[in-house]
């Protein structure tokens, strides 16, 4: 797959891996800032004009984290690394 990078070369990668909110795309190898989804797989397109196999997916992570509650689980047990 190859991927515009930064400095206007073109990378050409086995696996490709970046981040999403699901309106923006989040590579810093293409750009600091996020990329609207429609804008990046655009650009992707236009790079690979044989076309790519891509897949969003979502890890599972809960809406709300009680960190005070992770804390009390945690036991540190001396010697232990």
């Amino acid at each position: 797959m190859n991927v515009p990078l930064r400095h206007g070369q073109i990378e050409n990668f086995a696996h490709h891996s970046v981040y999403t909110d699901g309106r923006y795309i989040f590579d810093p190898f293409v750009s600091a800032d996020p990329i609207p989804q429609s804008q990046y797989l655009k650009m992707l397109n236009e790079a690979n004009p044989d076309g790519v196999s891509w897949r969003i997916s979502s890890p599972e992570i809960p809406n709300e984290v009680n960190i005070d509650e992770i804390i009390s689980n945690i036991k540190l047990n001396k010697g232990n690394f």
